[in-house]
């Protein structure tokens, strides 16, 4: 066979061979086209409720940490503003008794009228002398006693405000931070929420009923109260807000009871360190009812209005079904 020939049939068998290759990578393509795209399972009903139970339970600790920590804040920026109050009125004393030291040492050490000399001449004896510088001398020390007490009443209330403007920026920090952290499981609660919506439309849904218009036997301040928080069932539930569009649970019975002209912190906790308790046995509708790190104001009849948890709205459920067991109950006043 000729040199020629053999380097046709070559080329020829290489040709086959690389139309083979790239039949087999065409046909590859589309197998791999038409193969479906794995996707990660769906998670169970029983894993997005407990991630998001996990998650509603972390938020409402958050929450009322963030309030205590709100509430320290306002009453430490209360006690500094008392302070330079405080300050802003000693300012008058101790300038009227530095000027009158300064006079009394011109007049004494100066000798404007009263040196030795002008005193020993115009005394009767030498024991009048001696009576009347003694008498200068007592009271050169009152004089200087009394500005040196204002003066430390100053230094300590200027220590007390240095010591205020410290707490109040460390809790600013304090509350920056928790802010943040709220924000990440506000974020990680709505992507669990959205998931159960995507898969389990129907779950996490109840059939309560959200009586707008109070008609129990409340009376009173208790009444007006009431009233407030049915006319809001439905708001939904949001983090540090006392209405009129949202609240999360202390905000709610803080709104309830500020309609009623009653003043109370924004957290749970103090709400309950604020007044009165009762048992349970006496609770009367408007009573606060606490359950760890959250609070409902008490309806009647074994049920009480509140705001749950993130992602939830102001409803009236059973007083056992609010939060983690009952603590204790107040009656606002």
């Amino acid at each position: 066979m000729s040199p020629l020939r053999s380097k046709e049939k070559l080329c020829f068998k290489e040709s086959r061979h690389g139309a083979g290759v790239l039949a087999f990578l065409v046909g590859a393509a589309v197998v791999l086209a038409a193969a479906p795209v794995r996707a990660d399972p769906a998670p169970t009903l029983r894993q997005v409720e407990l991630a998001i139970g996990t998650l509603q339970a972390q938020m409402q600790t958050a929450t009322e940490q963030y309030n205590q920590a709100r509430d320290a804040m306002t009453a430490a920026q209360n006690s500094r503003l008392r302070l330079t109050r405080s300050m802003a009125a000693l300012q008058p004393r101790l300038a009227v008794e530095t000027e009158r030291v300064g006079q009394f040492a011109a007049t004494v050490y100066r000798g404007a009228g009263v040196g030795t000399m002008t005193t020993l001449l115009t005394s009767g004896s030498p024991d009048e002398l001696l009576a009347e510088l003694a008498t200068l001398q007592v009271l050169n020390r009152q004089r200087r006693a009394g500005l040196n007490q204002l003066l430390a009443v100053r230094r300590t209330l200027t220590a007390q405000q240095a010591a205020l403007l410290a707490a109040v920026s460390a809790q600013n920090r304090g509350m920056h931070a928790m802010a943040t952290q709220q924000q990440a499981i506000q974020t990680d609660l709505a992507r669990w929420q959205h998931l159960r919506d995507t898969y389990y439309p129907d779950a996490g849904r109840t059939a309560d009923i959200y009586p707008e218009v109070y008609d129990g036997p409340a009376t009173g301040a208790a009444r007006i109260a009431l009233t407030y928080a049915y006319a809001h069932m439905g708001s939904p539930y949001q983090w540090a807000a006392d209405g009129p569009d949202s609240f999360d649970c202390s905000g709610l019975t803080l709104a309830s009871w500020r309609a009623a002209g009653v003043s109370m912190p924004h957290s749970a906790s103090g709400q309950y360190n604020a007044f009165p308790h009762v048992a349970l046995s006496d609770l009367r509708p408007g009573d606060l009812v606490y359950y760890p790190h959250h609070i409902a104001i008490y309806a009647g009849d074994g049920y009480v209005v509140h705001a749950p948890q993130a992602g939830d709205v102001v409803r009236r459920v059973p007083m056992a079904r609010a939060g983690g067991g009952v603590i204790g109950a107040v009656r606002p006043s």
